[in-house]
Order: structure tokens, then C-alpha cells, then sequence
């Protein structure tokens, strides 16, 4: 017995023809083809055929849209739409030009939709800082 097993040196391939040679090889070989040939083995192989073609088609697809959606440009910074376009902590933001909450369009009212107190972000100048009649140590 060599390293490789019984095959004494015969690649896979010199047996496997050998076994197809035989008899019982033979007789393999036909029962493969008549199930092959089957109407309904021909049915379950098209129709796995066709779901695979499916799955590919579909994975294309969406590798496609991702390919030209990271290939968009992207607004540069300044620009509408850009990253960091919203306004930072302490800058107000542009007048709204949808009706408030309420129902009332504040661009027709003449006001600027800001409420009484200070814009967001902004200290009040009524509200006590730390230190002048806050709280106390005890």
C-alpha cells in the first residue's frame, strides 16, 4: 500500500475510468442517464435553474444601484444640501416658511415665529448665573 491509499499509483481519474468501463460502472452510467432524461428531473433542474438566474439578476441589480449611488456627487460644503448645512449650536435658523404648529403662518403674520424668550442656544438675560441668587451652599 503506497501513501496515496490503494490506488497503487493510478490517479483518480484512471479509476474512475476504469470503474466506468466495468459492468456495474455501466450499468450506473444508464439509470444516471434515465433519471436525467426524467420529465419531472427535467422539471426540478429548470426550475432551479431559473430561480438561480433570478437570485443573480437581483444581486446585479443591487450591486448596480449601490455602484451609482457611491458614485453621486456630493454637495460640497456651503452648498444646499451639504454635510454640516444645518445651522451649529447658537446660529438661529432661517425663517420657516411652513405654517407653525398652531396653523399659523408666521411669514404672513409679519413675526419671525420666534417666541418671547431667546433663540435657542442663547442665554436669557433675566436667568441667574451661577454664583448670583442660584443655589446656595448649605
Amino acid at each position: 500500500m503506497t501513501a496515496h491509499g490503494n490506488f497503487s499509483g493510478m490517479s483518480l481519474l484512471n479509476k474512475l475510468t476504469q470503474v466506468a468501463k466495468s459492468k456495474q460502472g455501466q450499468e450506473l452510467l444508464q439509470k444516471a442517464k434515465t433519471f436525467a432524461n426524467d420529465p419531472k428531473t427535467r422539471a426540478k433542474i429548470d426550475e432551479a435553474r431559473e430561480k438561480l438566474t433570478d437570485q443573480v439578476n437581483t444581486a446585479k441589480e443591487k450591486m448596480a444601484e449601490k455602484k451609482a449611488k457611491d458614485a453621486a456627487p456630493t454637495p460640497e460644503y456651503g452648498e444646499p444640501g451639504a454635510p454640516g448645512d444645518a445651522p451649529k449650536y447658537g446660529e438661529s435658523s432661517a425663517p420657516a416658511t411652513q405654517p407653525a404648529a398652531g396653523g399659523q403662518d408666521t411669514a404672513a403674520s409679519g413675526t419671525d415665529g420666534a417666541a418671547d424668550g431667546p433663540a435657542y442656544g442663547e442665554e436669557s438675560a433675566d436667568k441667574p448665573h451661577f454664583g448670583e441668587d442660584g443655589p446656595k451652599a448649605a
